[in-house]
C-alpha cells in the first residue's frame, strides 16, 4: 500500500509514473486473494507449530478475510448471509504437514479473529469419549 501512495505522489512530478501506478494498482487488486490466503495460513500454521490448543486472538487479522478463507476451505454459511450473527463462528478442516486439523474461527467484538486448531484425531477421540463410545 505504501508503494501505491509513493507512486501516486511521484506521478504528479513525473507523469510517466502514472503507468507504473496503474500497473501496480492492478497487481495489488488482483493479488488480494492470494495475500489474504498467505496471511491466514501463516497465522494457522504458526498456531499449529506452537502446539497451542487454546483459542488465540489475532489482533492483526480481521474476521472478514479469515471468514472468506474459511468459506474457500469448506466452512458453511448459515442462512446464506455472511453478516448473519450466527456466522461469527465457523469451522473447517485443513491438512498441514500430512495431519488433518479441525480449525475453528471466532469473531471478536473489535472485529478481529480468534483461531483454534486441534488435530482431527484428538477432536474425534474427545467427542467419542464424551458420547460414551
Amino acid at each position: 500500500m505504501l508503494i501505491l501512495i509513493i507512486l501516486f505522489i511521484a506521478s504528479f512530478f513525473f507523469p510517466p509514473l502514472w503507468i507504473g501506478f496503474g500497473i501496480y494498482l492492478l497487481f495489488y487488486i488482483l493479488s488480494a486473494k492470494n495475500r489474504r490466503k498467505i496471511h491466514v495460513e501463516n497465522a494457522i500454521t504458526g498456531l499449529i507449530s506452537t502446539g497451542n490448543r487454546d483459542i488465540v486472538n489475532f489482533q492483526h487479522l480481521y474476521y472478514e478475510p479469515v471468514q472468506k478463507y474459511a468459506i474457500e476451505r469448506g466452512a458453511e454459511i448459515k442462512w446464506g448471509d455472511r453478516s448473519n450473527p450466527e456466522n461469527d463462528r465457523m469451522s473447517f478442516s485443513l491438512e498441514v504437514s500430512g495431519t488433518e486439523y479441525f480449525i475453528v474461527i471466532f469473531r471478536n467484538h473489535d472485529g478481529s479473529a480468534s483461531i483454534s486448531a486441534e488435530p482431527a484425531q484428538e477432536m474425534n477421540a474427545r467427542i467419542s469419549k464424551m458420547m460414551g463410545f
